[in-house]
């Protein structure tokens, strides 16, 4: 046991960066802590948003007694998620850290290392889910006042939530490993993981999904029927999801120990399991190949062509993210993924030609519609510019060559604009996959297109820059792996979330509030530029202080 503790602190003092990274002065911990309730405050919005959503949504559902479908819909999502995620995590923890040389030749036994390296990623799924999970169960709890039974087994469902997920994702990564010889080459197991995580998930939530098979009659016979029916229809390929539902809404001591013992049989099983599955798939893992191209005099030519500076450097970052395999999954992927979806979502479903009935007769000339292009405008531009990642992890994807920024003969100022610049761009990507679409089915005039086109380019630069500034305070300069860079980097997370409460924020607001569109709109153009050029600011400033402490 002191073995397997000291594993798991050295592990997550790796994970979470808190190894030295650099000089600490006085004013960089000024900065730092500064930076801590910044960040705080900046959440609050978007918890906010979770908590009272979940009231609303309570409050709507109370009446026909279906209040339980806000947990099985929380519960089947957050499995999903965490499934999703553990596709990426757990190869850079179990198989691609560079630790992985060092433990087999300790004399430890198979079981601490698989179990540390586990714990490691539960840890890391815990933190993640509590983001989602605490919001929506206090929202959930407020609106039901549910007696003290429901707090007990809210905490435990939430400390056996990620486990069979988590042991799924590690199973497939293992026979993944073991059976298929060139995955062990870390460039391609990067590359085809994401992609076999996303096919897997969005197959397994068609496959699932139990509203799927229901009838319009069998709906309304549930509402009738009242009792928290409903939640029957959220099935689930974790099996001891429907008892953890159950034993939370029905306050069912017998489903919670269900769950429970579900959740230990399959843990013990893991444990066997993978002590011959990991090991045989373990060795060898930190390969990674090379084209070994000879260039000839043309490509020379064009390689070594002179250009300005912060267009050499932006092109650098675009190679770096778009050859990496790893950064085109989490930061490049996304600006494609998310407008891809809604457009497959809009065409999948031709027969609910209601819907496009009701769309295209949205009013645009009605003057609410400038103010809710702007703000839908700049609530689009901050989800995409920090959903890619790009800039949250700019600084941090530079590991511990981070000292040739400083070494190379360009201001340190202009290779954060190259690095936001990258970020915006691959935003812009998003935004054109998206808008054109949208000229398409909305059929909105080109003036509300064009407010919301500028908007959005204005709300993406300005959390570029910030994502920037979040990465120069505390980069995450020690990792092993490219995956940990960006998918245990928690940086995104202080701007991702935010970022989402303001967007929700603005909606609110232009919704719920008449504003005069001659002002709201110009107004809302001000202030984004104003704060935009604060960021810019701001980010020279915490640059010129945070770059000499980092080494």
């Amino acid at each position: 046991m002191r073995k397997l503790k000291s594993l798991v602190l050295a592990m997550l003092k790796n994970t979470f960066s808190m190894v030295d990274q650099g000089k600490r002065k006085k004013s960089s911990k000024i900065l730092l802590y500064g930076f801590a309730l910044l960040m705080i405050v900046a959440f609050l919005p978007t918890l906010a948003m979770l908590h009272f959503l979940t009231i609303d949504a309570v409050a709507l559902l109370a009446p026909y007694q279906q209040t339980g479908v806000i947990v099985a819909l929380l519960f089947n999502a957050l499995a999903l998620m965490i499934f999703f995620f553990g596709i990426f995590l757990i190869p850079a923890v179990f198989y691609f850290s560079r630790d992985i040389e060092t433990l087999l030749a300790l004399p430890l036994k198979p079981v601490d290392i698989i179990l540390s390296k586990f714990a490691v990623t539960l840890i890391y799924e815990y933190l993640t889910l509590a983001l989602f999970f605490i919001p929506v169960i206090s929202g959930y709890a407020k609106a039901v006042s549910p007696d003290m039974m429901f707090y007990v087994y809210v905490v435990i469902v939430f400390l056996i939530l990620p486990i069979i997920p988590l042991i799924l994702a590690g199973l497939i990564i293992m026979l993944i490993m073991w059976l298929i010889p060139f995955a062990k080459n870390r460039d391609f197991f990067n590359m085809i993981s994401g992609g076999i995580a996303l096919i897997f998930a969005l197959w397994l939530n068609y496959a699932i999904a139990g509203l799927a098979t229901v009838t319009e009659g069998d709906l309304i016979n549930m509402l009738i029927e009242g009792n928290n029916s409903m939640i029957a229809l959220f099935q689930s390929f974790i099996p001891n999801i429907p008892f953890a539902i159950s034993a939370v809404v029905n306050n069912d001591v017998i489903q919670l120990l269900i769950s429970l013992a579900i959740t230990f049989g399959i843990f013990a099983g893991f444990l066997l399991l993978s002590q011959v599955l990991y090991f045989r798939g373990v060795i060898g893992v930190n390969e990674t190949s090379s084209s070994r191209r000879q260039l000839s005099n043309k490509d020379f030519s064009n390689s070594t062509r002179s250009q300005k500076a912060i267009v050499t450097y932006l092109m650098k970052e675009l190679r770096l993210l778009f050859r990496t395999p790893i950064y085109l999954m989490n930061c490049v992927s996304v600006n494609v993924l998310i407008p891809v979806l809604f457009i497959i979502m809009a065409a999948s479903f031709p027969q609910e030609e209601d819907l496009f009935a009701l769309i295209l007769t949205i009013p645009w000339d009605n003057v609410l519609a400038i103010s809710l292009a702007t703000a839908f405008g700049v609530a689009f531009g901050l989800v995409m510019g920090s959903m890619n990642m790009v800039s949250a992890t700019a600084i941090s994807r530079e590991g511990q060559h981070v000292y040739f920024m400083k070494m190379i003969p360009m201001e340190i100022m202009d290779q954060l604009h190259a690095k936001s610049l990258s970020g915006f761009l691959l935003s812009l990507l998003g935004l054109i996959l998206t808008v054109i679409p949208a000229a398409y089915f909305l059929k909105a005039p080109w003036y509300i297109l064009a407010i919301f086109s500028v908007m959005a380019i204005l709300g993406s630069l300005f959390i570029n820059y910030l994502s920037i500034i979040v990465d120069v305070i505390h980069p995450k300069l020690v990792w092993e792996t490219e995956q940990a860079a960006v998918k245990q980097n928690i940086n995104f997370i202080f701007t991702m979330l935010p970022s989402f409460g303001l967007a929700y924020l603005l909606v609110w607001l232009a919704l719920n509030f008449e504003f005069d569109y001659r002002v709201f709109a110009p107004a809302s153009f001000l202030v984004m530029v104003v704060l935009t050029l604060i960021t810019i600011k701001a980010a020279e400033i915490v640059a010129r202080v945070r770059f000499d402490e980092i080494s």
